[in-house]
């Protein structure tokens, strides 16, 4: 089993606190949107965004605290922030990212197993400007 994360800062830390899936997105391509809305209608900001990886013939783990997290392919500055590329070579794994907003410990999760690479752009105060997969 693999993980890797993205939190909102220049060193990374993993942390995974739980799920919910979208089915059907990685086909056309994936995102977090910057914002979100919670179950009583305020507007969150992305806070961390976690890829997970786990065998495809097993379902997701339950304690996913457990495995390695996976650090970028490619980790570079931009003007104000840092950009990190993670290439997705799923080889006989599922993929999906882990869409945290505020202070909610439910995700949004996105199948990315489709999906070539993941980019994720973060300021030098650590907002998030983009995570997007193709």
């Amino acid at each position: 089993m693999f993980r890797l994360c993205v939190r909102p800062s220049l060193k990374i830390v993993a942390s995974v606190l739980g799920l919910s899936l979208l089915s059907g997105a990685a086909l056309a391509g994936a995102s977090c949107p910057l914002t979100s809305k919670d179950a009583g209608g305020k507007v969150e900001s992305l806070a961390e965004v976690q890829v997970v990886a786990w065998p495809a013939k097993e379902a997701r783990p339950a304690g996913v605290l457990q495995t390695p997290a996976l650090h970028p392919d490619e980790e570079m500055p931009v003007k104000g922030g840092l950009k990190q590329v993670w290439n997705i070579n799923p080889a006989g794994r599922n993929v999906q990212a882990d869409c945290y907003y505020g202070g909610n410990n439910k995700p949004v999760s996105v199948d990315v197993t489709a999906l070539k690479h993941c980019t994720a752009e973060i300021s030098t105060k650590g907002v998030w400007n983009s995570f997007n997969c193709d």
